[in-house]
């Protein structure tokens, strides 16, 4: 009996499981919530998914620290003069001399 040599694992699957992964793949991949030591032994298509899961996750959280950003800015921020209200005043800007519903106002001198 002759002895064959058995398949190795690469020849069986055609899966690039040795692909080295930059670091911002890894970011994401972790923002996913998934394990890279796992998903180095997983096809291609695996990494792909929860590269897009993770891209989606951190999008997610980018626009809402800048939301949360400008909440905080508008309530806590900087306060601005409000414009004069001229429409509660007289024709030429002042205060208008004759008391409401036509009394007198104590603050007004008869001459």
């Amino acid at each position: 009996m002759s002895q064959e040599n058995p398949l190795t694992p690469d020849q069986i699957d055609p899966y690039d499981y040795h692909a080295t992964e930059g670091w911002f793949t890894r970011l994401l991949w972790h923002s996913a919530g998934a394990d890279a030591q796992l998903l180095q032994r997983c096809p291609e298509s695996d990494r792909v998914k929860y590269q897009g899961i993770g891209g989606v996750v951190l999008t997610t959280g980018v626009l809402a620290f800048i939301s949360g950003s400008y909440a905080f800015y508008s309530v806590f921020g900087p306060r601005r003069r409000s414009p004069p209200r001229q429409s509660t005043r007289g024709r030429c800007g002042r205060r208008s001399r004759r008391a409401p519903s036509g009394r007198r106002s104590s603050t007004t001198s008869t001459a």
